[in-house]
């Protein structure tokens, strides 16, 4: 029986293209890789089911690119989302 996560584009890739930064790894690799990460996010059929299931983690608790999304950009949906919700944006 084919598995949900079996339809994502990104499987079969290798963990550590997903991973937050890795020790020794530059500031210009992080950022390519982020980058082929994203993209490979971007054509994937269950992209926001994957970003809706990190999003329900607590926030420290996530890292690297998950639905498309580095952690830090996540984080920033979540202030978003808050401030939304508590009327301080209109």
């Amino acid at each position: 029986m084919l598995r949900l996560v079996d339809t994502a584009a990104c499987a079969g890739t290798s963990p550590e293209l997903w991973a937050g930064p890795i020790d020794g790894e530059t500031l210009m690799d992080w950022r390519a890789r982020t980058a082929t990460a994203t993209t490979i996010c971007a054509s994937c059929p269950i992209r926001t089911r994957c970003l809706a299931t990190e999003l329900a983690r607590p926030v420290d608790q996530q890292h690297g690119v998950r639905g498309g999304m580095t952690a830090a950009a996540r984080r920033r949906l979540v202030r978003l989302g808050t401030a939304v919700r508590g009327g301080w944006v209109a």
